[in-house]
């Protein structure tokens, strides 16, 4: 929540218009399909218990020639 609620202040100050938070599961995302240009998990993939069934909710809220961009840590043992 906290971090939903700190984007969208990021989001506010930059005036970036066509930027939505929103909270959900990233295993059941809160979305309809092919609503999305681009599906982004920054340092996210890595927390999921299913992380297939966390890319398979991204490829279903794809539009059509929407891009999907993963950013994430090496394993690693500090949360």
């Amino acid at each position: 929540e906290k971090m939903v609620a700190y984007g969208r202040e990021v989001a506010a100050r930059s005036e970036a218009g066509n930027l939505e938070y929103l909270l959900g599961d990233q295993e059941e995302l809160p979305l309809p399909d092919g609503c999305v240009d681009l599906a982004l998990f920054s340092q996210s993939l890595h927390h999921a218990i299913h992380p297939a069934k966390a890319l398979g909710e991204a490829f279903r809220v794809l539009a059509p020639g929407g891009r999907l961009a993963i950013l994430d840590l090496n394993r690693h043992s500090f949360e």
